[in-house]
């Protein structure tokens, strides 16, 4: 990695950690440059405004979660392990991130700007063409009878819009408490479901 890199790695780490401390609105970018270690002039070099900080803290958090889950899933066997895994790594990984992901849900919610939802945007594509193509391998297999290649995109759709509704009681609305323990009975219905 070049030595540029890393300092603007250094920069996202320790921004990352005071918006998840003290929100954005509270977070200056000398709070930033304090934490990461460098001038305000170093960190203006890499970055010209807080908002652009908090993209690429949004964005390393996005690709972050996207890697831990696909790993899981590439790893796993089957196509009905693969949405297990999917499943399960996915809520985990929003659940270690809950403060960032109330704020953006929150904090920002008065104030979403076309950059909050292309960020969004990018990470429901990259969940939807994931589960697509478990999907695809589960007809191939044989191991999802019930549904044909037409189903595919509903089905994707359906159930990363499902997630997303439990993902907001569960992390920003503080309801369905110990859902964790729940989501293995979940991904077993949709499972049943698609045999």
């Amino acid at each position: 990695m070049l030595k540029e890199e890393i300092i603007k790695q250094e920069i996202i780490e320790a921004a990352g950690k005071l918006f998840q401390q003290y929100g954005f609105q509270k977070t200056t970018m000398e709070d930033i440059a304090k934490a990461a270690g460098k001038g305000k002039s170093t960190l203006y070099y890499y970055f010209a405004n807080k908002d652009e900080v908090f993209d690429a803290v949004a964005n390393k958090e996005i690709d972050d979660v996207y890697k831990a889950v696909r790993q899981g899933v590439e790893a796993a066997g089957t196509p009905v392990e693969k949405l297990k895994v999917y499943s399960l790594i996915n809520f985990s990984e929003i659940r270690k991130r809950t403060i960032l992901y109330k704020l953006v849900c929150g904090e920002m919610k008065s104030n979403l700007t076309a950059l909050m939802y292309g960020l969004r945007d990018k990470f429901d594509l990259l969940e939807l063409n994931l589960f697509k193509d478990i999907l695809l391998a589960g007809i191939q297999s044989g191991d999802f009878k019930s549904i044909s290649n037409e189903d595919v995109d509903i089905i994707a759709h359906t159930f990363l819009s499902a997630l997303r509704g439990i993902e907001v009681d569960v992390f920003i609305e503080n309801k369905l408490p110990g859902f964790e323990d729940q989501m293995d009975v979940i991904t077993n219905i949709l499972i049943r479901g698609l045999q």
